[in-house]
């Protein structure tokens, strides 16, 4: 995320102004430094979009009906949008991790609904909607880039026959398609549209009109969608005919005559009549105008308004109109104050600006009390002829209140759904009733549990891990399930988050304060809440937060020591003020950036500072220019009496497909060996009153993990007499060895490190609680890499910051080139999902010219998978981010953990085989063996038979030498793990492995332990390794 003055910022909501000329409603956007501009609005006059033009390109929507303006990403994310439907639906670009095998963010198509982004499969990017928000056009990016639309549930359907292309709009039944396609002869871009016929047959027509541009696109439908708009044409498809817009000049709206010359135009929306917007110029170095196209005649749409509608629109400047209401009273313009600053606006020649509603009715339920809060806006027009409101339950008046009230305490409601309303009242009227806001009171529900997830493990194992419920008392809080919280910190400044809580909120509890609410990101040093008087900032009480049981990265409550008395009839402010020293960053806090209530969820202070800010207000108060900076802390308390008992959890009910199938006291679960197939996974929360609530749910997609059947490959050999070998071993156990990492197997190459650096350099991966989550108390017992040249390698693990691995590799022998290599750790090092763990190899004296450490292909996981560091680790740079980069992917290095819970497998029995030959009659169970074999150097190896396997696993040939008399006795045992790819020698320090044919030619060979061999054939071997400086020789079978 981008780093904004001293802390992050992501996606928010403002309001914009309004004006009055005349006989209009002028919408105007914000008043800041940063440009919003328009780029389209619904059919029905409804909703606008467009996009914030601060260098991310943040889409935003703007409610035309109470003037609330919300963007859809947050600042540092590029999020465009295009074109909206008529129930506020949108489409663009976003950035997901849904689009990449790997998981890795990137930019795609896709649709924007219900305060979220949906992906796509497919889309490069989504240009046009429906009008009824049903069908989405765009372009996909399979067999090359085609024309193609979506239905909402993902199916696409493409449309230029494997030809180059792009859909820009399409009609409410999905049966037509324009845009462009590339012309078969001309080779250049040509208008285009495609349409499904009543028997299902599909025509594709090249709206290929003569002198059209080369880069001509068919824009869009018109509402009816009998029309499209291409370039300087207006096709009518049910006619089959072109009419041209009449180019010669700009027209006169006063006098109907030719007024000016035409230089440069573009046109965008077009109407049921045929009439489109878009700009126009009259030279050159000539701005730009809105025009508007009336009967293919071009007009100035600002003297187009005056002179039609006497709307007179003096304070602006019109540079552009992109779109435009289904029934032409309504035009969406980019434009100029006196001033020259760029606002969006939106004229409306049909508003009521007699008696026209309030606005932006919201309605709560108090939890636990039987009171609704119900808060509105003024009307958009005529605010000072507003005598009063009018309050309306359910069809019924409950309330008359002041013109300048705007907020109502709805008391003594029984259980039940009821719909509010609010209507003005004027000197002689009534304004008709607002949208109306639905909510529903019902008694207090004790708490669910939160954040279940299911993941497989072993063979057909599942395990469950949930977070506690909230605390099961009402509470007072900003933020609500669903929102995007973002992270907000300080670097190494100690801060204070603080929101103001009203009088009359607290009234009606009438409690004390008895738990916390608050959003931890990262371990901090401490963290403290304090509560103060909201007129002049005293502090009546303050107390130190047990930190012991945070889960960092999602909403916490916790337990004051001692309840807290409010003050009576004061408003009060609830501040998290937290000490960073030692640890810090741009992740401390949570933030909400979709909303905001000025001076209420956004006080802040650094330590030190004597009084609170609105960061709102020091935003738009910045003497560098205004910008918008709303955001909500989140941040609540809980209300209860000192003496009243709280309703713990006590266990938790599991159930697996609707079955209830265990309790449990903790918060996670095991479900051994469950079938093949998809199951929902649902875990209940079970009350010391003996509530249980509502079960959490996960679905998970089960199916039999052949790998977990784990090879023997450590097994112990002993002569005891020289004739006879002793073979011991483990019984293999699921400890779930898990690999944690962001790259694929395939090498694409690196980065070599630069001469005036030494040749040496750092590459680096972070992990943190999006890796870890479901792995608390596992263990990191290896690190893996995959070198490609040879280097003086180091291995580093540091955990929040402190080094607690360091491993030096020695040089050709440590390791294997080309190949995945796995270092054990001296020790291991437990999980804390809560930390942040940084891998680093330390790769120095590398072969001049050669990348140390393989890149895979995959998109990278930026400024997490591809760290590189040329001043020994003082900073790091992702290599997507770096400029020029001429490289992209993820380092090929990761981590193995372990579960230290382990459980056996499933062992059916074992098969002893030595010297490639079966010696038990049948598979024993114990897991040591004796063999009389006499002198030589013989193998052993012990393969596995599990239940439900018809086939032994093999495991790995191990090798000893026997001499006979055991007083005299100098061998080597060493262990040959062969696999498809590769051989691998393992007892003492090997060095160097040769491999030779049958007839004596040496085949392969390499330094160190491993020796690549996917390249041989099947057949009979001689391997040669030099172990502890001793030439050791075996025989062995690959294939």
């Amino acid at each position: 995320m981008k780093k904004m003055n001293l802390f992050l910022a992501a996606s928010f909501l403002s309001l914009g102004s309004v004006a009055q000329e005349n006989n209009a409603l002028v919408l105007v956007g914000p008043d800041v430094l940063v440009e919003y501009q328009i780029v389209n609005m619904s059919a029905n006059g409804r909703w606008a979009c467009g996009n914030v033009n601060d260098g991310d390109g943040r889409g935003f929507i703007w409610d035309l009906v109470n003037d609330v303006i919300t963007q859809v990403a947050p600042i540092g994310q590029s999020a465009p949008v295009l074109d909206i439907a008529n129930d506020g639906t949108m489409v663009g670009l976003f950035t997901t991790n849904e689009a990449t095998a790997n998981g890795a963010s990137m930019e795609v198509g896709g649709y924007f609904k219900d305060g979220q982004w949906h992906y796509l499969p497919g889309c490069g990017i989504a240009n046009g909607i429906s009008d009824n928000g049903q069908y989405i056009a765009g372009i996909a990016t399979v067999n090359g880039y085609q024309a193609a639309t979506w239905s909402l549930d993902g199916t696409m359907t493409t449309w230029s026959e494997g030809h180059v292309g792009s859909g820009y709009d399409v009609n409410n039944d999905g049966t037509m398609v324009c845009g462009f396609a590339y012309h078969p002869n001309k080779n250049n871009r040509t208008p285009a549209m495609w349409m499904l016929d009543e028997d299902g047959t599909r025509d594709s027509i090249l709206l290929d009109f003569t002198n059209i541009g080369p880069f001509a696109v068919a824009w869009n439908f018109s509402p009816d969608g009998t029309k499209i708009s291409a370039d300087k044409v207006i096709y009518d498809i049910p006619t089959k005919t072109a009419k041209r817009i009449d180019l010669t000049g700009v027209y006169d709206a006063y006098t109907g005559e030719k007024k000016a010359f035409l230089y440069g135009y573009e046109f965008f929306r077009v109407t049921n009549n045929g009439n489109v917007v878009g700009h126009y110029t009259t030279g050159m170095g000539d701005y730009q105008h809105a025009a508007y196209v009336v009967d293919g005649k071009i007009y100035d749409l600002q003297e187009y308004l005056k002179a039609k509608h006497n709307v007179t629109l003096d304070d602006w400047v019109l540079l552009e109109c992109t779109g435009i209401s289904e029934d032409e009273t309504m035009f969406a313009v980019n434009a100029f104050d006196k001033a020259n600053i760029p606002h969006p606006i939106v004229i409306n020649l049909n508003a009521n600006m007699t008696n026209p509603s309030p606005t932006l009715l919201k309605a709560v339920h108090l939890e636990d009390t039987d009171v609704c809060r119900l808060t509105w806006k003024a009307p958009l027009a005529n605010v000072e002829g507003v005598k009063a409101y009018n309050l309306w339950r359910n069809g019924e008046k409950v309330a008359e209140l002041g013109a300048t009230d705007f907020v109502y305490y709805d008391r003594s409601l029984a259980n039940g759904h009821y719909e509010y309303a609010v209507t003005a009242v004027y000197a002689d009227s009534e304004s008709e009733k607002c949208a109306s806001a639905l909510v529903e009171v019902a008694d207090f529900a004790a708490r669910a549990p939160r954040l279940l997830n299911a993941v497989q493990t072993g063979v057909r194992d599942v395990r469950l891990f949930w977070n506690t419920p909230l605390v099961s008392r009402p509470a007072l809080k900003y933020g609500s399930a669903g929102d995007y919280v973002a992270s907000f910190g300080g670097g190494e400044y100690n801060f204070e988050q603080a929101v103001r809580i009203e009088a009359a909120d607290l009234a009606v509890y009438g409690k004390q304060i008895t738990d916390v609410y608050f959003y931890p990101m990262s371990k901090q040093n401490s963290w403290t809440v304090n509560f103060y008087t909201a007129k002049d900032t005293t502090l009546f009480a303050s107390q130190k937060l047990d930190d012991s049981n945070l889960v960092y990265g999602m909403e916490n409550t916790v337990r004051l020591a001692e309840p807290v008395t409010v003050p009576a009839g004061e408003d009060i402010y609830v501040g998290i003020s937290v000490d960073v020293t030692g640890y810090g960053g741009y992740s401390v806090l949570g933030a909400i950036f979709n909303s905001c209530r000025v001076g209420y969820t956004d006080l802040l202070r650094r330590e030190g500072e004597p009084a609170f800010m609105s960061l709102y207000e020091n935003a738009m108060s910045d003497p560098d220019g205004a910008y918008e900076y709303p955001i909500t802390f989140p941040i609540g308390v809980c209300l209860g009496e000192a003496s009243q008992s709280v309703n713990e959890v006590v266990s938790y009910k599991v159930y697996v497909d609707n079955t209830e199938v265990g309790t449990t006291e903790d918060c996670k679960y095991r479900q051994a060996d469950v079938a093949d197939g998809n199951h929902q996974f649902s875990v209940a929360a079970v009350y010391s009153d003996g509530a249980v609530t509502e079960p959490v749910c996960a679905t998970l997609d089960v199916a039999a993990n052949m790998a977990a059947y784990k090879k023997i490959s450590n097994v112990a050999l002993a002569n005891l007499d020289g004739k006879s070998v002793r073979a011991t071993w483990e019984a293999p156990c699921d400890d779930d060895e898990t690999l944690i990492g962001y790259s694929s197997d395939v090498n694409a190459g690196g980065l070599a490190p630069s001469k005036d650096n030494g040749y040496s350099a750092l590459y680096a991966a972070s992990y943190d609680k999006d890796n870890f989550q479901l792995y608390g108390g596992y263990q990191i017992t290896h690190v893996r890499f995959f070198p490609t040249a040879d280097a003086e390698f180091a291995i580093s693990l540091r955990v929040d910051g402190k080094e607690v691995v360091w491993k030096e590799l020695e040089r050709g022998v440590d390791y294997t080139k080309g190949l995945w290599n796995t270092i054990k750790l001296d020790e291991p090092v437990t999980v804390t999902p809560s930390s942040e763990y940084l891998l680093v190899l330390d790769c120095y004296d590398v072969t001049p010219g050669e990348a140390p450490i393989g890149m895979d292909n995959l998109p990278p996981f930026e400024r997490e998978s591809d760290l590189f560091s040329e001043d020994n680790g003082k900073t790091f740079t992702s290599v997507s981010a770096m400029d020029n980069a001429t490289r992209q992917g993820n380092w090929m290095i990761g981590l193995v953990i372990r579960s230290t819970d382990s459980k056996p497998l499933p062992v059916k029995g074992y098969d002893v085989y030595v010297d490639r030959k079966k010696v038990t009659e049948t598979s024993i169970s114990e897991t040591t063996f004796t063999h009389e074999v006499g002198e030589g150097t013989h193998q052993v190896r012990i393969d596995v038979l599990y239940d439900g396997m018809e086939k032994p696993v093999q495991g790995t040939t191990h090798f000893i030498d026997m001499v006979d008399g055991i007083n005299d006795v100098e061998f080597h045992t060493i262990v040959v793990d062969v696999t498809a790819t590769a051989i691998t020698v393992v007892g003492g320090q090997v060095t160097g492995v040769a491999l030779y044919s049958a007839d004596g030619s040496l085949v392969a060979h390499a330094e160190g332990e491993t020796l690549p061999v996917s390249h041989l054939q099947s057949g009979v071997y001689v391997l040669k390794a030099v172990v502890d400086g001793v030439p050791v020789t075996r025989k062995l079978v690959i294939g």
